[in-house]
């Protein structure tokens, strides 16, 4: 019996490892998704983005307030959704090709999932997204690879999954976005690129080439 204690509580130990691994973000107070390990932030204007290079895999999480007057940049012509703005913004600003998008539900919210490969300096990497809309934040997170990953991957809903609500059901607020429209997609486009380079030292692109 005290050979067995020693050998049960030493097969323990990477399961407590594991446990104890993990930061929880908060995403505005609204929201909260956890890291691998803690992430680098950063602000740009009203954007907070979060960002973590895990041996080769990006993780981005951005929780973005929409301003009540935003609706006074758009271009006469923006008619989009909120998401689809998101999405149009995202090609744009990375020169990607969407792969595939769908609604997706969590924690009771509707949402959209989307995919594009992109390709920089003979790089590719492949960015998977997921977008919320709530109480006046855009809360949007990633999770990017050197490699296709299938639909599945068990890193990827790892992280989608622990995408959670800090807000009561009764004090959600998620409109359908219709005023919201391309220039936020691409404005949040621009900046996400823009901070991962300022983050992640060398970028995005020498980060998956480093581990590649």
């Amino acid at each position: 019996m005290k050979k067995i204690i020693p050998f049960i509580l030493a097969s323990l130990l990477p399961f407590a490892a594991f446990c104890q691994k993990g930061y929880q973000q908060d995403l505005n107070r609204i929201a909260s998704i956890t890291f691998p390990d803690t992430p680098k932030t950063t602000v740009e204007k009203d954007e907070t983005v979060f960002a973590l290079n895990d041996s080769g895999i990006v993780y981005l999480a951005i929780a973005a307030p929409v301003q009540k007057g935003i609706k006074d940049i758009f271009t006469k012509n923006a008619n989009d959704s909120l998401f689809e703005g998101v999405i149009i913004g995202s090609l744009k600003s990375s020169k990607g090709k969407l792969f595939f998008k769908k609604p997706v539900q969590m924690n009771g919210l509707q949402g959209l999932e989307f995919g594009y490969e992109a390709e920089v300096d003979s790089v590719k990497s492949y960015r998977y997204h997921q977008a919320f809309y709530l109480n006046g934040t855009l809360i949007f997170y990633g999770y990017w690879s050197k490699d296709s990953l299938k639909a599945d991957d068990k890193g990827m809903r790892s992280f989608f999954n622990s995408f959670k609500l800090k807000v009561k059901p009764k004090d959600i607020i998620q409109d359908d976005g219709s005023k919201l429209a391309y220039n936020i997609g691409k404005g949040l486009g621009y900046v996400l690129i823009a901070v991962v380079i300022a983050l992640l030292g060398l970028g995005v692109v020498f980060l998956i080439r480093k581990f590649s």
